[in-house]
């Protein structure tokens, strides 16, 4: 019977007698109908064995069969941790914490898991957008996130900035009021985000993340753009806003600038054309 095999595992687990433990889960699991708490107890003897990734799999079966079910999300945490995986145990927490009822213990294990992928999630390597987002949506310092978007801005092409300069004009006149601003702003007057407020935020402090950003094609960097704004406060997105409106006008007066040597130009060409 199952439930003997799973009695006779837990009676060697508390002997310490690991494998005696992992195999009789084991055989329970492949001779009788599995359960979560078959693969619970069969991850825990599993870690404390080493076989770390072998006991992530248990978990992962676990919380498929009960979704719910604590204890997996912490016997897979631990495994992840061991191997090192900070941000794999924070992924963990965040899905104990929406699937699992509640407690001030759930929330602590979540908010350490939290803290530990935030010493290092800046110089991990970014999979995707969604991942970017998330760990974005950490930062909690102003001055991070907007030194973050500068650092976007500047690693972008001079026609990628043009796309994204339409992009975020319209947060600032909305859609189809901004041709007043972007008439006359070409992609050749579009410089790069000066960085004197953020000496102490250089580029190399977040290089994965702009390593990341730099290999988008200029849509979905335009849409990684999107879901940074979305990510700011209401106070956080005034102040780009505000900071936009001196970077526009300086943008706005290189193109005017722009257009006057071009005319001056093209003056003397013809002047020049003239017989003496």
């Amino acid at each position: 019977m199952a439930d003997e095999l799973k009695q006779k595992g837990n009676a060697a687990f508390l002997a310490n007698d690991f494998v005696a433990a992992e195999e009789f889960y084991r055989k329970a699991i492949e001779d009788f109908e599995p359960t979560h708490i078959l693969h619970t107890n069969r991850a825990a003897a599993l870690i404390s064995l080493g076989n770390f990734r072998e006991a992530i799999s248990d978990c992962d079966k676990a919380i498929s069969l009960d979704p719910t079910w604590t204890k997996a999300y912490f016997r897979k945490a631990t495994a992840q941790e061991k191997v090192g995986d900070l941000k794999g145990t924070y992924l963990t927490w965040l899905l104990a914490a929406e699937k699992c009822e509640t407690s001030p213990w759930l929330k602590s294990q979540l908010q350490n898991a939290t803290n530990n992928w935030m010493k290092c999630f800046k110089t991990v390597s970014v999979s995707d957008r969604k991942d970017f987002l998330s760990r974005y949506k950490l930062v909690k310092n102003v001055r991070e996130k907007l030194s973050t978007m500068a650092h976007f801005w500047n690693a972008s092409t001079r026609d990628e900035r043009l796309k994204h300069f339409h992009f975020l004009i319209g947060l600032i006149g909305g859609e189809g009021k901004s041709s007043q601003y972007t008439e006359h702003i070409t992609s050749q007057v579009l410089p790069a985000m000066p960085m004197d407020n953020y000496i102490d935020l250089p580029r190399e402090a977040i290089e994965p993340w702009v390593v990341f950003y730099e290999n988008q094609s200029a849509e979905e960097k335009t849409a990684i753009l999107n879901g940074m704004w979305d990510h700011l406060t209401s106070t956080e997105q005034n102040t780009v806003i505000q900071d936009l409106r001196v970077f526009i006008s300086q943008a706005m007066q290189q193109a005017e600038y722009a257009k006057m040597a071009a005319k001056e130009e093209s003056k003397e060409a013809k002047v020049e054309e003239l017989d003496p």
